[in-house]
């Protein structure tokens, strides 16, 4: 508990959660044998007293608000029971009648892509034994045909034994992001492809530490394999025929010094195998 000031300079008093307190207060559960680890994703101060004419009923419609705009999905599950519960944000990424149920995890189990049912089984069982929060990624399929990525949290609730008797957590759509994702991947992978058809290899030099960053395209040409790989400048150096090295090292410095706006095309042999 503490006081806040207002800009007009009025103290508000407030009650917060901080962070390490490892037992859930008796006010939220009513059983003061539950503990769980501290919550590191919700935090909050709670006016003990309102300015006048505030509504105190507020703060939980802001914080409605907050979740909804964010599109997040929230759960909570009795682990004796599988008695679950949903806010209307996990109903709609679920793509569920908002009037039905939570189904049952085996239900929920049997939505999961199939290369992906195996791996949240296993966190979840993990999750049970040890309390210990986790956070994955999984594609859910809908009855539509699509499918869904979401990225999944999920904390333990223990009772005075250390056992886990609940579970919350929650879901949120990361479909576009993947997408974006695998947009680049794909636009890289045809990129590196024409390259090499064209014979053309790509590199970049790290000034600081003298570092090159060098294509599959470029490896293969220096006799370096396959690549990509990190080298040191003088690996390319050494690479240079010797009757070319000081001439590509002079037109270099040049470059980097600023005496050559436009980088030019420049001609060199190399050595391979000897």
């Amino acid at each position: 508990r503490g006081r806040l000031p207002q800009r007009a300079g009025s103290p508000r008093h407030t009650l917060g959660r901080p962070g390490a307190t490892p037992t859930v207060s008796n006010a939220l559960t009513g059983d003061p044998a539950l503990e769980t680890p501290a919550l590191p994703l919700v935090a909050w101060l709670q006016p003990a007293t309102t300015a006048a004419g505030e509504d105190p009923q507020t703060l939980p419609e802001r914080l409605s608000l907050a979740v909804e705009s964010a599109h997040v999905g929230l759960w909570e599950v009795d682990i004796a029971s599988g008695q679950a519960t949903w806010n209307a944000q996990q109903y709609a990424l679920m793509q569920a009648p908002a009037d039905a149920p939570p189904p049952a995890f085996e239900a929920w189990l049997a939505r999961l892509h199939p290369d992906d049912r195996a791996g949240m089984l296993a966190r979840w069982e993990a999750f049970l034994a040890s309390g210990e929060r986790y956070e994955t990624s999984y594609r859910l399929l809908h009855a539509n045909g699509t499918v869904s990525h979401l990225r999944a949290q999920a904390l333990a609730i223990k009772d005075a034994q250390g056992r886990v008797i609940r579970a919350v957590g929650s879901n949120r759509d990361v479909t576009a992001e993947w997408r974006s994702v695998q947009e680049r991947d794909d636009l890289l992978k045809r990129l590196q492809l024409a390259t090499r058809i064209a014979h053309i290899g790509v590199w970049e030099t790290h000034l600081a530490d003298g570092r090159e960053l060098l294509d599959d395209a470029t490896c293969r040409m220096l006799g370096f394999g396959p690549g990509p790989q990190a080298r040191p400048s003088a690996d390319f150096v050494a690479c240079l025929h010797p009757e070319d090295r000081a001439r590509v090292l002079d037109e270099h410095a040049q470059i980097l010094a600023g005496q050559r706006p436009e980088a030019p095309a420049l001609t060199f042999r190399i050595l391979r195998d000897g």
